[in-house]
C-alpha cells in the first residue's frame, strides 16, 4: 500500500515538473502565436504589394532606357533583335517585379514583427511563402492548362520567389523569440 501512495505521488510530482517546464518554456504560447503570426504575415503580404508597386513604379519610370537599349550593338551592327529584346525583358519586366515581392515580403515581416510579439518569426515567414507558393502553383496549372505558357506565368514564377527572398532574408536578419526562464 505504501508503495503504491509513493509511485502516485511520484507520478504527479513528475507531471507538476513536466508542467512547470511546459509553462517555462512557452510552448504552446509559443505555438499559438506562430500561427498568429502566419496569419499577419500572409495578410501583410498585400499591402507590401502596394508598397513595392511604388518601386515599380519608379522601375518603369526610370528604366526607359531598357526600352530603347541595343545591347551590345547588335542591332546596330548586325540586325539582332533578340539580345535587346531579352535584355529589355530582364531589366524592363522582370527585376521590377522581383523588386516589388521583395519589398512586399519585407514589409510582411516587419508588420508580422510588429503586431505578433514574441512568435517564431522564421517558422511564419517559412510558412507564408509556401501558402503563397502553392497559389501561384496553383494557378499556374490551371493556366497552363487553359491558355498555355505565356510571359505572365514566368513572372508570376518570378515574383513567387522575390517574395520568398524578401520573408526569410527579413525573418532571418530578426533575433530570436524570448522564451520565459525561470
Amino acid at each position: 500500500m505504501a508503495g503504491a501512495r509513493r509511485l502516485t505521488r511520484n507520478a504527479k510530482v513528475a507531471y507538476a515538473q513536466a508542467y512547470t517546464m511546459m509553462r517555462r518554456t512557452g510552448d504552446s504560447i509559443m505555438r499559438q502565436q506562430t500561427w498568429f503570426a502566419v496569419i499577419v504575415c500572409a495578410l501583410g503580404v498585400l499591402p507590401g504589394f502596394i508598397v513595392g508597386a511604388l518601386l515599380k513604379a519608379l522601375m518603369y519610370v526610370l528604366g526607359g532606357w531598357a526600352e530603347t537599349s541595343d545591347f551590345l550593338y547588335l542591332h546596330a551592327l548586325f540586325g539582332f533583335e533578340t539580345p535587346s529584346m531579352i535584355y529589355h525583358w530582364i531589366f524592363g519586366e522582370a527585376l521590377p517585379n522581383f523588386f516589388q515581392a521583395l519589398i512586399a515580403g519585407f514589409v510582411a515581416v516587419w508588420l508580422m514583427e510588429k503586431i505578433a510579439k514574441g512568435a517564431n518569426y522564421l517558422t511564419a515567414a517559412t510558412i507564408t511563402g509556401a501558402l503563397y507558393t502553392g497559389f501561384v502553383l496553383c494557378l499556374i496549372v490551371i493556366s497552363l492548362v487553359t491558355v498555355g505558357m505565356t510571359n505572365a506565368m514566368v513572372l508570376a514564377t518570378i515574383q513567387c520567389v522575390g517574395i520568398w527572398c524578401g520573408l526569410e532574408s527579413a525573418a532571418v536578419s530578426l533575433p530570436a523569440p524570448q522564451r520565459a526562464t525561470v
